[in-house]
């Protein structure tokens, strides 16, 4: 869950997404942008009660429902797709790796 108001970029919804995890934010700045309803929950701002209501009620469907959990987490597209450096943790397409653990990938 990401409920920033003044997060423009959203690192952390890319960091979610690379996890292979479902995504609750806000509809707004770079989140808004990264996530879709096919890859997780977006709340409009509208409110602070409102917010909190919508942010509640997508989290309690989120924990009521795992084939939608799953779903969510399996839309991620390249962002999900994982492979294992040569240190056994996990590194996702595109991360760029420090030179010794990338020359031995």
């Amino acid at each position: 869950m990401h409920p920033s108001l003044h997060d423009s970029g959203g690192w952390v919804t890319l960091e979610a997404m690379a996890a292979g995890r479902p995504v609750i934010c806000l509809d707004l700045g770079g989140p808004a942008l990264q996530v879709s309803e096919a890859t997780g929950i977006k709340i409009p701002a509208i409110s602070p009660p409102q917010v909190v209501a919508d942010l509640a009620s997508a989290l309690k469907q989120l924990a009521g429902d795992p084939s939608r959990r799953h779903d969510l987490a399996r839309r991620h597209g390249p962002l999900s797709k994982k492979s294992t450096t040569g240190t056994g943790r996990r590194a996702t397409r595109g991360t760029v790796r420090p030179p010794n653990e990338a020359a031995n990938s």
